[in-house]
């Protein structure tokens, strides 16, 4: 069972509007693992803290039965500020984590998929049964989804 979710563009807004809260929704009904762990990655300073209070505001729920959930949830997340260009820096930073199986899931523009694949790689954090998840789209033109897809054949 994967049990770590890495979040890249974890400040964005596809993570604030749907993918917290979905995660919410999924701990809130159990369904994900007891000790399931979200490291969030962004581009903002933030400590763990920070990011914590930063997030409660934009997906403090009205219905009080999440209120626990959602302290819960927010308890699970550890926030890393991070350039995904520094792919050593990526790598240093994230390597702690390849512990155990993760999903990376990349909601970020296309031309940073490229670099944190191999940032993640370098952590070793895309090794098998671990998966990766692209936003799309998948590059600007053909030529650069070509590229992304060549650097993608390389990690996996």
């Amino acid at each position: 069972m994967h049990d770590t979710l890495l979040l890249f563009g974890a400040t964005g807004d596809l993570a604030q509007r749907y993918l917290f809260p979905s995660l919410l929704h999924l701990l809130r009904d159990r369904l994900l693992p007891p000790d399931f762990r979200i490291v969030a990655i962004g581009r903002s300073e933030h400590d763990d803290q920070g990011f914590r209070d930063w997030l409660r505001g934009r997906i403090q729920g009205n219905e009080d039965r999440n209120s626990a959930t959602l302290d819960d949830l927010l308890g699970r997340i550890r926030y890393h500020a991070l350039n995904l260009q520094d792919i050593d820096g990526v790598a240093a930073t994230l390597s702690q984590y390849a512990d155990r199986p993760a999903v990376s899931y990349l909601s970020t523009p296309p031309n940073l998929f490229e670099p944190a694949c191999r940032g993640l790689k370098a952590a070793g954090l895309l090794e098998a049964p671990s998966r990766l998840v692209l936003e799309k789209p998948i590059g600007h033109d053909l030529a650069s989804a070509r590229e992304i897809d060549a650097t993608l054949k390389s990690a996996l």
